[in-house]
């Protein structure tokens, strides 16, 4: 396997199931030798290393600032943190030492702090990413690519239908959970409302053989970080579960006003080992996951929507593709330098080219507006193309979209304008 990375790559948490999984991509799109093991308990990493042939271990404690000295070498090429962080210790270190450094946490409060460090990360030209994975990270890249194919966007809306059978620990358990519990604040329609998270219902067809889920709203940390980027006042992000059993008893723990607790320390990890214990009484089988980005306003003087859908072998298996390919993408970017959602610096197409893998499918439609978005109508639709990341045209000649990153200083952005959007879709309490 090639090893485009010139160097070595750091993964801290590497025994943890985020991971596991970018190890064996660190392995899959470089080679062995190019990872680096870090995990606190160094006799686990030297057992892990065992399936990796040639790659090395290091002991890595994010509570301790003199182990992360001495471990954070200059060397390494990048550096990818798999475990939670109290605070942003690492990217500090790595600030200083000119070491890119991701992360794929979705804890806003240490995203906040994280970006804090921008302006030194520039000075010091060194990339620092948060949100680098799949959700967030590739459905921002999604997102982007859906606005920068029309020429005014009234609306953006991403989907994540989740598998129960997917391998999440009690963490990643608790941070689901408690971010359903946050309001959602909701635009559009020239009103603002606010409303429960995980309340606010709709239909979202995906790709067979997901075919159409039933949704919630929520407030998941990307909103944000999209109206800001993409100049799109409305963005709505939608979950949902491959099980109605589960969703079911998701919602009950909504309407009894318990997943609050599962932003406590203490509490949400014990509720959270039960509703793991829940997801696991089914029989064990493939956890795929599908994404859905739609990017709703005016192409040509015409009411369009623009829908990217993402199918890939699991929540894990993506975050851990993307995270590998967009450290190895950093190694030859020099516009990379600074704090912020990958979306600054990669546009989608080239992340999916860099990531590869066969099982991870890509496709564009583009379709005229009609009044029932999600009925049995709703789904006739023009294809523009199922890719691996494409370039070209699509029906009548529309051009592929810009890479729509935040690059002004390579290419020129074409930034999206808000507009006021019609309801075309249900959605009920």
């Amino acid at each position: 396997m090639r090893n485009d990375l010139g160097g070595t790559m750091l993964v801290i948490g590497s025994a943890g199931g985020v991971g596991r999984r970018v190890c064996a991509e660190v392995a899959r799109q470089c080679n062995s030798h190019a990872l680096v093991l870090g995990d606190y308990r160094q006799e686990r990493a030297e057992s892990q290393a065992n399936s990796h042939p040639g790659a090395t271990v290091r002991r890595v404690d994010l509570r301790d600032s003199a182990c992360l000295e001495s471990v954070l070498d200059p060397a390494l090429s990048a550096v990818i943190v798999c475990s939670r962080q109290d605070r942003p210790e690492v990217q500090r270190i790595c600030v200083e030492r000119g070491i890119p450094c991701l992360a794929v946490t979705i804890e806003p409060e240490f995203i906040a702090e994280v970006h804090s460090l921008d302006s030194r990360a520039r000075e010091t030209g060194t990339p620092l990413l948060t949100m680098a994975g799949m959700w967030p990270g590739l459905s921002g890249l999604m997102a982007a690519r859906a606005a920068g194919m029309l020429d005014r966007v009234e609306r953006i809306d991403l989907a994540l239908c989740q598998s129960t059978q997917s391998q999440v620990g009690p963490e990643g358990i608790a941070d689901m959970m408690g971010s359903f519990a946050k309001p959602v604040v909701e635009r559009g329609g020239g009103r603002v409302r606010q409303v429960p998270g995980f309340s606010v219902k709709r239909q979202i067809a995906y790709p067979e053989p997901f075919g159409t889920r039933s949704h919630r709203l929520v407030d998941f940390v990307e909103r944000g970080v999209l109206a800001e980027a993409l100049g799109v006042a409305e963005v709505r992000t939608w979950t949902g579960f491959d099980s109605a059993a589960f969703q079911a008893l998701v919602s009950l723990l909504r309407r009894a006003g318990l997943l609050g607790l599962f932003r406590r320390e203490g509490t949400g990890l014990r509720l959270a080992r039960f509703v793991n214990a829940m997801k696991g009484l089914g029989p064990s089988g493939p956890e795929p996951v599908a994404v859905v980005a739609e990017a709703r306003g005016d192409l040509g003087g015409r009411a369009q929507e623009v829908r990217l859908s993402l199918q890939g072998p699991s929540d894990y298996g993506v975050t851990a593709m993307s995270a590998v390919a967009m450290a190895r993408l950093l190694r030859d970017r020099a516009d990379a330098a600074g704090a912020g959602h990958p979306l600054r610096i990669f546009d989608l197409g080239e992340v999916i080219e860099a990531i590869g893998h066969s099982e991870l499918k890509l496709s564009e439609f583009l379709r005229p507006m009609c009044a029932e978005m999600n009925g049995p109508g709703g789904e006739t639709c023009a294809r523009v193309a199922s890719i691996l990341g494409s370039t070209g045209t699509g029906p009548r000649g529309v051009p592929s979209p810009e890479p729509c990153s935040l690059r002004s200083r390579s290419r020129p952005r074409r930034r999206a304008t808000t507009g006021t959007s019609r309801p075309r879709c249900t959605e009920r309490h």
